[in-house]
């Protein structure tokens, strides 16, 4: 008995650093695509590598696609001894636009901070009948800022609205102008086809009205992701 004790201890302590490093699901949803039909969709989080999201058929139980959300600093890979309150996490929420085929998969990995959080943006949607992701660098803001994906206008069609306040004065959380970058949904990527700096401040949590200035009305879609919009409160 105490030899076989003492193998099982032996085999657990072998195992469980990979037991430990094994990634964690933070959010699953079947999700309907229509070439690829049903698909589970699976936000991904491991200690010492950068947030996953992972597509997978249930037809042929095979990958359609895995994609990483990567920044260059890489605030986004989480520590082994880091707390789990101040790691990052990412979640995701599924968009349908009229008059658009294929669901848009909206995905923010967050990084908390001090007086600010960092937010950073991929989009994935089935293009041609292959999921797809449509930014290759993610897109940041932070919590005065936001996204929206949808129909902006008659003058951007179907594009993606990235908002960011701009610090130049006064406190952190007060009236600011605000950086805003419009996205084309063209093909298959998202292209930038404007630059610009509202002409009006807007108070903190408004910064969506910023967008009024260019005939858009949006509002900030993180607010229906799980955890990711308790972050921007």
């Amino acid at each position: 008995m105490t030899r076989d004790l003492l193998q099982t201890l032996a085999l657990l302590v072998v195992l469980s650093p990979a037991v430990s490093a094994a990634p964690a699901i933070a959010q699953s949803a079947v999700v309907n695509f229509p070439a690829n039909g049903r698909v589970t969709i699976e936000a991904r989080e491991e200690a010492g590598k950068f947030p996953q999201l992972v597509f997978t058929s249930q037809r042929t139980h095979q990958p359609l696609l895995v994609s990483s959300i990567e920044d260059q600093d890489k605030w986004l890979i989480p520590l082994a001894d880091e707390p789990s309150y101040v790691r990052p996490i990412v979640r995701f929420r599924v968009i349908r636009a009229r008059g658009l085929r294929s669901p848009m998969i909206m995905a923010v990995a967050l990084r908390t901070g001090g007086s600010d959080n960092g937010f950073y943006l991929a989009m994935f949607s089935e293009i041609g009948g292959k999921v797809r992701r449509l930014n290759d660098a993610p897109l940041l803001t932070t919590v005065q800022g936001g996204y929206y994906f949808g129909y902006l206008n008659k003058r951007f069609g179907y594009g993606l609205a990235v908002w960011n306040f701009i610090w130049d004065r006064g406190p952190h959380y007060t009236d600011h102008k605000y950086h805003i970058d419009i996205y084309r949904f063209a093909g298959e990527k998202f292209k930038r086809t404007l630059q610009t700096v509202s002409r009006r401040t807007y108070y903190t949590g408004k910064g969506a009205n910023s967008l009024s200035e260019l005939g858009i009305n949006a509002y900030d879609q993180r607010a229906g992701m799980p955890q990711v919009e308790d972050a921007i409160k």
